[in-house]
């Protein structure tokens, strides 16, 4: 799945290629990095698009912010509601509290931890965006810190029930490398 061009300059625009991040990559080699796996793994465009973005807000981890979220109409207008709120999601939810209570089809906000239900569909569709990010950003399995290795771990598990047999070959695949 091709990239739009009108994205790519987006992300530049918010000086994506400047920020150093995983793997002594750019931002920008991220985002594309997360969009091109949830791409190979037969996902829904709006999913895909999310990938794209899924860091412009800052999150928990990655603080700095490329996008103010007062601005989010700017990120619907180019890549819809549905996967803006993707994004929005992913921004603002304690991944941790979010894999550990899947059963709760919830996400927990970091600014005043309280849980807001959400559809089965969109927490599957968050966790791939997740599992994604992980993923992506992990270094070589054979380098992978115990609380890298513990993150992968449950992420994994919380997508396994949901899962296709293309993000199951990935992880597969990934972990084989590590023995």
């Amino acid at each position: 799945m091709k990239i739009s061009p009108a994205y790519i300059d987006f992300l530049k625009k918010c000086s994506a290629q400047e920020i150093k991040h995983s793997k002594g990559r750019s931002l920008l080699d991220h985002l594309i990095g997360t969009y091109t796996l949830l791409a190979s793994w037969h996902l829904p465009k709006y999913v895909c698009r999310a990938g794209l973005f899924h860091s412009i807000y800052g999150n928990e981890f990655f603080t700095l912010s490329l996008l103010n979220i007062a601005k989010r109409s700017l990120l619907i207008d180019l890549i819809g509601k549905k996967a803006e709120l993707l994004v929005y999601h992913f921004n603002i939810c304690d991944r941790a509290k979010t894999i550990q209570n899947i059963n709760k089809f919830n996400f927990i906000v970091l600014s005043n931890n309280q849980e807001y239900a959400v559809s089965k569909k969109h927490l599957i569709d968050l966790l791939y965006l997740i599992f994604a990010n992980e993923v992506e950003q992990a270094p070589e399995p054979h380098m992978l810190t115990k609380e890298d290795e513990l993150s992968l771990e449950q992420a994994y598990k919380a997508l396994q029930p949901h899962m296709n047999q293309f993000v199951q070959e990935t992880y597969t695949n990934f972990i084989q490398k590590k023995i």
